[in-house]
């Protein structure tokens, strides 16, 4: 099974993009078309003016979309995803975002705003802040030998959330009385469902939403709306998993925007094999001397 990614190649070394390009590394001396390819890119890359962070930012919302915006901050499970954080709605410009990982799979981001019109305010707000989604359903394999679980999704945003402590009541068997039990264990999610924008330093990043970001560029609609955080450290950008772009690329002359996603000077489509997210939990005992 393969996929069709979309890679923001200028911005990568040339062993990154040798990888990508040829899916596998370069053989000894090999130094042909992929490099060629990506030097081009490189080339593109730098005959752009440095980049200059766009006076426009955060617009509010007007009319009936002022309801459905209080609403939303209202949420519960709007307000446990954002908690400590500085955050807002409204509306943003596309355009502006930089992007904070390198890759998009185009299958996914073209059928998931298949179903946007670009005059219907209502269901832009729908597809960019939607309802809670129903809940997870997910099977896991269990090693009984080893205190394990492992799930599968093909969701990439598929992972594991901080540990829990708490205390539960557990029955034996349907219809008996419980007996309170201590369970530690780990929450599974699918990342937050709105598209989120974070500030930083006077720049704006695209934090979660690319496919659908991604959907909407290519199909010329730009003004959407977003969550909006205002980020007092590095740290709430969203750069801690592994893969993200980093800082000095971010912050630099030319750092890359999510509608260089689209620009075939910059970027290039690959196909590579499809992946599928994997998580474990395990428990282990241990016994050890008292010193």
């Amino acid at each position: 099974m393969e996929q069709q990614v979309r890679l923001l190649l200028a911005w990568m070394d040339d062993q990154d993009a040798a990888l990508a390009l040829l899916g596998r590394k370069p053989s000894p001396g090999e130094n042909g078309h992929h490099s060629r390819i990506w030097q081009a890119s490189k080339n593109a890359l730098m005959q752009r003016a440095p980049f200059r962070p766009s006076p426009a930012g955060l617009s509010q919302f007007r009319g009936k979309l002022k309801e459905r915006a209080l609403a939303f901050q209202q949420r519960p499970d709007v307000v446990a995803a954002l908690q400590g954080l500085d955050w807002t709605i409204g509306s943003i410009d596309l355009r502006h975002l930089l992007s904070l990982r390198w890759s998009i799979v185009e299958d996914d981001a073209a059928k998931r705003a298949e179903a946007v019109a670009p005059n219907d305010v209502d269901g832009l707000f729908s597809f960019c802040l939607p309802q809670p989604g129903p809940g997870l359903t997910l099977t896991a394999r269990i090693d009984p030998d080893r205190k394990a679980l492992t799930f599968r999704s093909l969701d990439p945003n598929f992972g594991i959330g901080q540990p829990l402590m708490a205390d539960i009541e557990v029955a034996q068997a349907p219809g008996q009385p419980g007996r309170k039990e201590k369970f530690i264990g780990f929450p599974l999610h699918f990342g937050s469902p709105f598209i989120q924008v974070v500030e930083f330093k006077g720049r704006l990043f695209l934090k979660n939403g690319y496919h659908r970001c991604y959907g909407l560029l290519q199909r010329s609609i730009y003004k959407i709306p977003c969550v909006f955080i205002r980020a007092g450290d590095f740290a709430e950008i969203g750069t801690a998993e592994t893969g993200s772009i980093p800082y000095d690329i971010l912050f630099g002359d030319r750092p890359p925007l999510i509608s260089d996603f689209l620009a075939d000077s910059v970027s290039r489509t690959v196909v590579r094999t499809s992946q599928t997210k994997l998580v474990r939990v395990a428990a282990a005992e241990f016994v050890v001397e008292l010193v």
